[in-house]
């Protein structure tokens, strides 16, 4: 129960010192990988968020009408970029976050810090490990038409006849797993 009420803790703080600045919680994790990646299309945003499309979506129209993201063709392919006001909401967000790690670590001694991070590092390579185990393991959810959905740890995607299956993880470059609507 200790790391529920330091995460929900922690979380909360986050919540409000993101307020100040304007931004709900989510945004400003598009704002900082935008920040540090450069221009992403939003496939590979979503996916370095490790969110759904649809939740990138709405998150990136929320920044669009903020004025904090535009778009940017390259090609065929739209790109999301920081606007000069999303490079300063992302740098006051990493000044944010600093200053949070700093009061949050006060009063402790240089080893307990460093301990304190070992932890961290450790509790978030074995969360990504038991959300893999997880998916892995987990039946795919069923579509609201009743048809399963794949899983893309564990299914492949079948052409109509049957003859030829790709992984769905691993998509080649270009194919963004898109279906006709």
């Amino acid at each position: 129960m200790a790391s529920r009420a330091a995460g929900h803790r922690v979380r909360k703080l986050a919540m409000r010192s993101l307020d100040v600045v304007g931004l709900y919680p989510g945004q400003e994790v598009v704002l900082l990988e935008l920040r540090d990646r450069g221009e992403l299309n939003q496939a590979e945003l979503a996916a370095a968020l490790e969110v759904e499309p649809p939740t990138c979506t709405s998150i990136v129209t929320k920044l669009l009408r903020a004025g904090l993201v535009h778009r940017t063709s390259r090609g065929r392919e739209n790109r999301i970029v920081l606007t000069e006001a999303g490079e300063v909401a992302a740098q006051q967000v990493a000044g944010l976050y600093a200053d949070m790690e700093r009061s949050l670590a006060a009063g402790l001694s240089t080893q307990e810090h460093d301990q304190i991070l070992h932890a961290l590092k450790h509790i978030a390579r074995a969360s990504s490990a038991a959300l893999e185990e997880l998916a892995a393991a987990a039946p795919s959810p069923p579509h609201p038409s009743g048809t399963p959905m794949p899983n893309t740890a564990t299914d492949t995607l079948r052409d109509p006849q049957g003859l030829a299956t790709m992984p769905l993880t691993g998509t080649p470059r270009g194919h963004h797993g898109r279906s006709a609507r």
